[in-house]
């Protein structure tokens, strides 16, 4: 498992009514709060002996749940949501979402390059547009059997692709289902 990253801009806190109307013991409880809804993607049980253990200190919470659940509301999934929080998820998902995408077609481009034996702007495949080496891309019609082209090696798929294209375009449409699905 990987780490989570909340963004968490200091100035803004400072600024808000969560800083400067709130005891420390109630800031505590409210970031607490606001880490675990992160981890939740958003929400957090209308519960409140979870609530509870979630802000850290039970006997605190009791004396600041007043106070720090003013600061979020009940959503229409009968959990409570901080609006800011949800913000910030929303442009986190959007930003993953551009450099995933990104990602594939600078991916997409390499493999139709190599396949291609061009070198693109980057210097990316000026292995294989040169025609030295096992991947060239000369090399890739010459060699079958045990000295199979690089794509044999590498596209996961049965039977094998017989573009690089092919091959990511497979790859990206498998990534597609799997993201819907979950």
């Amino acid at each position: 498992m990987g780490m989570t990253a909340l963004w968490w801009w200091v100035d803004r806190w400072r600024k808000s009514t969560a800083y400067t109307d709130m005891t420390a013991a109630e800031q505590g409880c409210y970031r607490n709060l606001l880490d675990e809804a992160w981890l939740r993607h958003g929400s957090l049980p209308n519960n409140d002996r979870i609530l509870s253990k979630i802000s850290g200190d039970s006997r605190a919470w009791k004396r600041a749940r007043t106070a720090v659940l003013k600061h979020f509301s009940l959503g229409a999934d009968g959990c409570w949501h901080n609006a800011t929080l949800d913000d910030i998820l929303a442009k986190s998902t959007q930003i993953r979402e551009w450099r995933a995408a990104a990602g594939q077609r600078g991916a997409a481009s390499r493999w139709h390059n190599k396949a291609h034996g061009k070198a693109n702007d980057k210097g990316y495949g000026k292995r294989y547009a040169s025609g030295s080496g096992s991947g060239s891309g000369s090399d890739l019609k010459k060699k079958s059997g045990a000295g199979a082209p690089r794509r044999n090696r590498i596209c996961p798929h049965s039977p094998r692709c017989a573009t690089w294209t092919e091959c990511t375009a497979l790859i990206l449409e498998e990534g597609r289902r799997t993201k819907a699905q979950s």
